[in-house]
């Protein structure tokens, strides 16, 4: 969930990450930064209609994910660095994570 973030903003950031050919992201490691390439681990990311327990006030948008186990593991604060890459989306509050399943 990205509060603050309007659903169609969300919607073009989401298409610019499915067209990207490469989305370069960085994370911090007992080793330094390490560049990785976020994009092959994605199935599916895809955005969803704010639900119906909150607030209309502010604009939310959801987003629904789905990664590949890969090596380096890619995190759902890498593909919303990626995100910010390739479409300039930076919510202004930190996202609220749910998994819904792994394995």
């Amino acid at each position: 969930r990205l509060d603050g973030v309007a659903p169609a903003d969300a919607e073009r950031a989401v298409a610019a990450f499915a067209a990207a050919g490469t989305v370069e992201v960085q994370r911090r490691t007992k080793n330094g930064l390490r560049t990785f390439d976020a994009r092959p681990a994605v199935l599916r990311l895809e955005t969803h209609p704010p639900q119906a327990d909150r607030p209309n006030d502010r604009p939310c948008a959801i987003l629904r994910l789905v990664v590949r186990h890969v090596t380096p593991a890619v995190r759902p604060d890498d593909v919303l660095s990626g995100l910010r890459a390739v479409a300039d989306l930076a919510p202004p509050v930190p996202a609220a994570v749910t998994r819904l399943a792994q394995g």
